[in-house]
Formats: structure tokens, C-alpha cells, sequence
């Protein structure tokens, strides 16, 4: 137990965006900080016509574990831009769905793989809103 309360001091943003051209490498999309990190919300964006899958994976020591494989809806009309949120708790049901954070120790990263490479001129973008002890 810590002998003073811990308290996030520094914000971290992760950001990265998939295109056409980037097909189905894997990107780092959160890097914890040198104290650990507290992750806030884990959010992707698509503009694909398309659904599209992506893998998310958590990397430590350099072995990477995949924690899920969400499916992005297609984008349409009425709906140009669809938002999912990655920290759901209905897939991670050992999330309090009241405050879905997550809290990682240093040394850690996230990835992130699209199972299909993201259609011609659409992109799907990825933000990690965290803070680092």
C-alpha cells in the first residue's frame, strides 16, 4: 500500500490512424508511462462503408497477448462517422461498467491490428485517454 495517495500527473494521449496503405500491420497505441499509467478511455473511429475488425492486444516483455477482436459497424448516411468504445465492459466483464478504466504498469504498450486492410480513402482512428502516475 502506498504510503501517500497516487494520483494521475501527467496526461498521455495515444493516437494512431489506419489507411488503405497501412493494411493489416500492427500499431502501438498506448505506451504506459515510467510510473504506470491509468487508461481513461480507449476509443476508434472509422469512416469505412465497410465494417471492419480490429485485434487489440496488450504487450509486455515483448509478448503480446490479444484481449479482443471488436467488430467497427460500417459508416452510412445517417451515420458518417461511428464511435466505439474498445473498454467495453460487456466484453471485459471484469470492468466496473460504472468507471471502465484500466490501470497499467510501466513498461507496458497496447496494439492494435486491423484484421482487413481499411477501404480506399476511408480510415479508421484509434485514441488511448490516459494519465501517468
Amino acid at each position: 500500500m502506498a504510503l501517500a495517495p497516487q494520483f494521475i500527473n501527467v496526461p498521455n494521449l495515444g493516437l494512431t490512424k489506419f489507411t488503405n496503405g497501412d493494411g493489416t500491420s500492427t500499431k502501438t497505441i498506448f505506451t504506459a508511462g515510467a510510473n504506470g499509467s491509468r487508461i481513461l478511455s480507449m476509443c476508434v473511429t472509422s469512416n469505412d462503408l465497410s465494417s471492419r475488425q480490429v485485434q487489440l492486444a496488450i504487450v509486455r516483455g515483448g509478448v503480446s497477448y490479444k484481449l479482443s477482436a471488436p467488430t467497427i459497424p460500417a459508416a452510412a448516411a445517417e451515420t458518417p462517422v461511428v464511435n466505439l468504445n474498445l473498454l467495453d465492459p460487456n466484453w471485459f466483464g471484469w470492468l466496473d461498467a460504472n468507471e471502465p478504466h484500466l490501470m497499467v504498469p510501466a513498461g507496458v504498450t497496447f496494439e492494435v491490428t486491423p484484421l482487413v486492410a481499411v477501404s480506399s480513402g476511408k480510415e479508421i482512428s484509434v485514441m488511448v485517454f490516459a494519465g501517468d502516475y
